[in-house]
């Protein structure tokens, strides 16, 4: 599975610190701005960019409730 999107590149990094790239520094920098990324999601609780996924919900059981219809509209 891929890692979520973060909300800075490592080059908008380098250019605010004004720091040259190595490897050391950029694995530093990819893990801070994953961390920061997920601190800001939940801080807000909700996340800034789309994602498509299935969710499911416990409902009544027929037999005890009615049958309702859930009708959404695209």
């Amino acid at each position: 599975m891929s890692q979520p999107p973060v909300y800075a590149t490592r080059e908008d990094v380098m250019r605010a610190l004004d720091s040259k790239l190595t490897a050391r520094n950029a694995a530093q920098i990819d893990r801070a701005l994953q961390s920061a990324s997920r601190d800001i999601e939940a801080l807000c609780h909700r996340t800034f960019y789309p994602e498509q996924a299935e969710r499911s919900w416990d409902w009544p059981d027929s037999q005890q409730r009615p049958s309702w219809r859930l009708w959404l509209e695209s």
